[in-house]
């Protein structure tokens, strides 16, 4: 089961996001929640698989936030949130290797490709280092 961290400033889109994965319990376990950046720069302590984040937040962005989270973390898998479909932020999210880029709002079946990607990469890893 892979540990799943929530960050956005919207309280609305952290419920439908936890509601959403509950719907995949059996892969993904929601170890914490934010609503700023900034509180989820703490939360390297709980060694999450996963970092889903919104893109636009107060105090610390999505962006610096990955960037800060990698450096302790750094096979941390991380998604973008965003409510702006905008080629810039794709850009910055992939120059920090962000494994999915979701727009608001959120469906289940965008959600779910993007997680089984990184499960299956996580999976592949995981074999990989128990082979070695």
């Amino acid at each position: 089961m892979y540990k799943v961290v929530i960050v956005d400033d919207e309280q609305s889109v952290r419920e439908r996001l936890i509601s959403l994965i509950n719907r995949m319990k059996e892969d993904y376990e929601i170890i914490a929640t934010y609503e700023n950046g900034y509180d989820a720069l703490f939360c390297s302590s709980l060694n999450p698989d996963i970092l889903i984040t919104d893109i636009k937040m107060p105090y610390v962005d999505g962006i610096e936030l990955i960037k800060q989270l990698k450096l302790s973390l750094p096979l941390l898998k991380s998604v973008i949130i965003s409510g702006f479909d905008s080629f810039t932020y794709a850009q910055k999210a992939i120059s920090l290797g962000v494994v999915g880029y979701l727009t608001k709002p959120i469906s289940f079946q965008d959600l779910k490709e993007t997680l089984d990607a990184i499960k299956n990469s996580l999976d592949s890893q995981f074999t990989i280092n128990n082979n070695t």
